[in-house]
């Protein structure tokens, strides 16, 4: 008897375990879809307040818009107002001069005479130097070739080279000595002071480049 009792009670604890599990499983299977439910309700939820406030922009922004469009429809209308103001204004500033006409106007003073600035005198030129001057003279020949000075009468080949080294080689050079540069050749030559003159060597000169 004590064995069947005890095999009865052994049963009877194995088909509580086994209800208490079944038990523990059916309710987290109701738990989790309460769970699910919920989650759902909430999603929903949300997805709806967001709808709901996506229709209040929408609305707004409608607002806005037509709000803008009144804006457009009335500028035009204060473009055109304006240009009958201006021309109103003209009469306005006429009426205002008419007015202001009786006024007498202040004698202008007379302008100050500018004091007259006394001429700078005119400085005296300086005077220019007498004596000798020297004429325009040459380095070497032209060409490398210089003129026969000795046909020249009174010229000889010693004055002809001494003429040669105050740069003086060519006919045309004698014949474009004024008497202040003959005066020169004259000093710078010495011992024949006065022979350009006397010897005529200017018309001399010329005439031998005329070829006479």
């Amino acid at each position: 008897m004590g064995k069947e009792w005890g095999f009865l009670i052994s049963e009877m604890w194995l088909l509580l375990a086994c209800a208490g599990f079944i038990g523990i499983f059916a309710g987290w299977i109701i738990w989790g879809g309460r769970q699910k439910a919920l989650i759902n309700a909430q999603v929903a939820a949300e997805l709806a307040e967001n709808r709901a406030e996506m229709e209040t922009f929408r609305k707004q922004i409608a607002a806005k818009e037509a709000q803008v469009a009144k804006l457009k429809a009335a500028a035009p209308a204060k473009a055109k107002a304006a240009p009958q103001r201006k021309k109103a204004a003209p009469g306005a500033k006429v009426a205002v001069k008419a007015k202001a006409a009786p006024r007498r106007k202040a004698a202008a003073k007379p302008a100050p005479k500018a004091k007259a600035k006394p001429a700078p005198k005119a400085k005296p030129a300086p005077r220019k130097a007498r004596g000798p001057a020297k004429p325009i003279v040459l380095k070497k020949a032209r060409r490398g070739k210089a003129d026969d000075l000795k046909q020249i009468k009174g010229v000889g080949p010693k004055l002809e080279a001494a003429i040669n080294d105050l740069g003086i080689y060519h006919y045309d050079q004698v014949a474009k000595l004024s008497a202040k540069e003959a005066a020169w050749v004259d000093e710078n030559l010495g011992g024949i002071k006065g022979r350009i003159a006397r010897d005529k060597w200017v018309s001399q000169a010329k005439g031998l480049m005329n070829g006479a």
